[in-house]
């Protein structure tokens, strides 16, 4: 890669678009972004991006190039390059540098009406089934880009509190205004769009607004029927098992899923589970019960 010809920096033909152009800006500073690689070698590699961007996206910029015989010598521009972007032509307007680099690392930039660029900001967050059912506070580190005192953008760590709602669900999109990016000074910053997704639970798995959970019970408790005392993600509930149930039945608790308008159910499929009768004394209990019950449970298959 060679800091003198922009196009053999980018990796692009001579007659390439702006949108091949912008395309392989953005694939390379992905890849050598200090963030990402922090070898030396990254980072000229990475300034070099930055500056053959900055030539073949001003249409003057690239006019002038071609009008020198494609002898341009040293740096495309001055960057007071310190291992991050500077910005010190930047106007505000959307194809500036900062629009660009947002663009580059998945953000997506707007302009206000000031003409100030602002950055939404997109983040996936994980939340518990128990924090989706009673609500819950999180905080997160992001990281903001600042103009340090020489001029280069660095990025800085902050934290954001998101509010977890009650009966929030699986890839649903919560909105803070003013909780996303700042591109410029005196721009407004941009939202921050959470999309939230669940941890797996050891016991329960969600089916849209629904809990769904396998519940063993043991054979004399199928046959005579009980009441469970069950621990759910809001808090504990009783549970009847009608006598003579059977193994694959399903039993719904009303209103005990997700805490959604309407709320969802909650649904136990009972499984029956044979203890352990490996011991003389319970094989005899086994052997009394057979004795007892005129039962063929094959009886309804049909030869």
């Amino acid at each position: 890669m060679t800091d003198k010809d922009p196009y053999k920096t980018l990796g692009v033909s001579e007659d390439a678009s702006d949108g091949e152009i912008k395309r392989a800006y953005r694939k390379l500073a992905r890849k050598y972004h200090p963030d990402v690689n922090d070898s030396a070698e990254a980072e000229r590699r990475f300034k070099a991006v930055n500056d053959a961007y900055d030539v073949l996206k001003d249409p003057e910029k690239r006019a002038a190039f071609h009008a020198a015989g494609q002898t341009h010598q040293g740096p495309f521009q001055r960057s007071n390059w310190r291992g991050g972007f500077s910005f010190s032509d930047f106007t505000g307007r959307p194809d500036d540098p900062f629009a660009d680099i947002f663009e580059a690392f998945g953000q997506r930039g707007r302009s206000d009406r000031g003409g100030a660029f602002s950055a939404d900001q997109h983040v996936r967050l994980q939340v518990t089934l128990e924090e989706a059912v009673r609500g819950a506070s999180r905080s997160i580190i992001l990281k903001q880009p600042v103009i340090d005192a020489q001029g280069n953008v660095v990025l800085e760590d902050r934290s954001v509190a998101i509010p977890v709602p009650k009966g929030v669900m699986p890839g649903q999109f919560l909105r803070l205004p003013g909780q996303g990016l700042m591109a410029q000074e005196g721009g407004r910053h941009g939202d921050l769009f959470v999309e939230v997704t669940f941890a797996p639970h050891p016991t329960y798995r969600v089916d849209g607004k629904d809990l769904l959970l396998e519940l063993p019970i043991a054979p004399w408790e199928a046959a005579l029927g009980t009441s469970l005392d069950l621990a759910t993600p809001g808090g504990d509930v009783k549970l009847k098992v009608p006598q003579n149930a059977r193994s694959g039945q399903k039993l719904r608790l009303k209103g005990k899923g997700l805490p959604t308008t309407p709320p969802g159910h909650l649904y136990a499929t009972l499984r029956i589970v044979n203890p352990d009768a490996s011991s003389a004394e319970a094989q005899k209990v086994f052997e009394t019960m057979a004795k007892s019950f005129d039962f063929n449970p094959r009886s309804s298959l049909k030869r």
